[in-house]
């Protein structure tokens, strides 16, 4: 099942490249020509208004086409693809972000793809409802299996989220789901400042599924 979800991922990120990225590339490039043919500087500046627009576009796709299937999971593993994810946005929102890996065996595509789809949620539940200046990731062998450790500065919550809060209460869910079907647990603490996810599954030394 992970490895089907991740397959579809990578085909849907692929399209979006090749497709409304490079199109709207195109267009931008069209743009910037045509601006050397027109003396009117109102004009002019409406078309820099509209080129920047597509741009803003251009970088909301390539982020999204990260999120869907970042590259370096594959090719750097999980802690580069933790760092990517979050240098597209923590410096902006001057968060002081730390990962740190000291994994030994080599991972399988679902055991990277359950860990860091895991992240991925607790990190944007830290960005998003924890409002966190401060985000450690940690990677480490234990048991048998990986230990994935996200910790922030959060204002945590002491009573689980709140049922109106729909998006939050999902997420938690689709992260101990994720956790569970690998054959791990998720925990979460949360004292009342700060959150800290904390969820293991264990290594398949079988061969590794490829998409």
């Amino acid at each position: 099942m992970v490895s089907a979800q991740e397959t579809e991922r990578r085909r849907v990120a692929g399209d979006v490249h090749d497709g409304p990225i490079q199109m709207l590339a195109a267009a931008v490039l069209r743009l910037s020509s045509i601006r050397h043919d027109i003396k009117d500087p109102a004009l002019n500046a409406r078309l820099d208004e509209f080129s920047s627009s597509l741009t803003t576009s251009i970088d909301s796709l390539r982020h999204l086409v990260f999120e869907l299937r970042p590259p370096s999971l594959d090719r750097g593993g999980l802690d580069v693809a933790f760092r990517e994810s979050l240098e597209g946005w923590a410096p902006q929102e001057n968060v002081s972000v730390t990962v740190t890996s000291n994994l030994a065996t080599p991972l399988n595509t679902e055991e990277r793809a359950v860990l860091f789809r895991i992240g991925q949620e607790a990190l944007a539940n830290a960005r998003k409802h924890a409002r966190a200046r401060s985000i450690s990731v940690s990677l480490q062998e234990v048991g048998g299996g990986i230990l994935l450790n996200v910790a922030d500065d959060g204002v945590g919550f002491t009573d689980g989220p709140s049922a109106t809060d729909a998006a939050l209460h999902i997420g938690l869910t689709s992260m101990r789901e994720r956790a569970e079907q690998a054959g791990g647990w998720l925990q979460i603490d949360s004292p009342g400042t700060g959150t800290v996810v904390k969820a293991w599954i264990p290594i398949t030394r079988g061969p590794e599924l490829t998409p």
